[in-house]
């Protein structure tokens, strides 16, 4: 809440920069404490979290500079295969894209900056490898305004709203189980199934790796199929009904349009599936059946 405010108000790469630098002096200070200071321990992946985890907000606002509401859907179901599936594989991609890429490639998108792509943003928003994106020449750089840039506002005031409240305490749950899952594969599975080596265990994170491959994509998919049909359905009842005052191709304003049942009426039914394929995969682990099962409800629960 507090990077994706001022990402609105300064823009997305600042904001990506200064969440890399605190990523960055977290870890350093974290490969400095002394083994007797657990709570600086703490304190600092507290710390680095604050860097770190930060970014999957700032990606959402880049989402939302350059994608129309029908096909964010898709658009952040891939962009979530990063927070996603990094757990998984990124020890090794995370030290190939480090290497070489690093962060020096990313454009600015905020729209207050650079309109739809068309306005030239300052140097400091600029990548240092323009790998994204088109160059603006000096010709076209002097035609184009900038929008009003946005005020910023206490993020805090946020915690106001329960609606806001509500979906950080959902998000925050399914976080938690996500990470609690992901992190006691290698000691549950080690006493659940002694036979297996560590290599073994290690590919045992492919499985759940890939229900979240699977279910990003699906789920974006389906999240802008239900738009699409919200929309229709819309349109169609303005066009039946001869005394309706509103226009079919004014169905997505957002006064007519109720964009949180569009996007949330399928959610009960994935929360549902999730819960059970949770308490399932406990089960599994519990009573030490094959290892197919709790490997089968790692994809499951993953793809909800």
């Amino acid at each position: 809440m507090f990077w994706g405010t001022m990402a609105d108000r300064w823009g997305r790469r600042p904001m990506f920069l200064a969440c890399m630098l605190v990523l960055a002096l977290a870890c350093v200070g974290l490969a400095l404490v002394p083994t007797n200071a657990y709570w600086l321990l703490m304190l600092l992946r507290c710390l680095q979290a604050a860097g770190s985890a930060s970014t999957v907000a700032l990606g959402a606002g880049v989402i939302a500079d350059i994608a129309v509401r029908s096909e964010r859907g898709s658009f952040f179901g891939l962009y979530s295969l990063g927070p996603m599936v990094g757990p998984c594989i990124g020890p090794v991609i995370g030290g190939i894209l480090a290497g070489s890429l690093g962060w020096s490639f990313l454009p600015e998108t905020l729209r207050s900056l650079v309109g739809d792509g068309s306005i030239r943003p300052h140097p400091f928003h600029r990548p240092l490898i323009p790998i994204i994106g088109r160059t603006i020449s000096d010709s076209e750089a002097a035609v184009q305004e900038k929008p009003p840039k946005t005020p910023f506002t206490n993020p805090l005031r946020l915690f106001l709203s329960p609606v806001i409240t509500l979906l950080l305490i959902f998000n925050a749950v399914l976080c938690a189980v996500f990470y609690g899952v992901t992190a006691s594969i290698s000691t549950l599975f080690v006493e659940a199934y002694p036979f297996l080596t560590e290599i073994e265990i290690g590919l045992c994170f492919l499985a759940i790796g890939g229900g979240m491959l699977f279910g990003s994509c699906f789920t974006g998919r389906i999240l802008d199929k239900e738009y699409r049909k919200v929309k229709e359905n819309l349109e169609q009842k303005c066009r039946d009904d001869f005394e309706s005052t509103m226009k079919p191709e004014d169905v997505t304003k957002d006064e007519n349009f109720r964009i949180e049942y569009a996007r949330l009426r399928t959610m009960p039914i994935y929360y549902v599936l999730f819960v059970v394929a949770c308490i399932a995969y406990g089960w599994c682990l519990d009573r030490k059946v094959n290892i197919a099962g709790p490997l089968i409800l790692q994809i499951l629960s993953k793809s909800f």
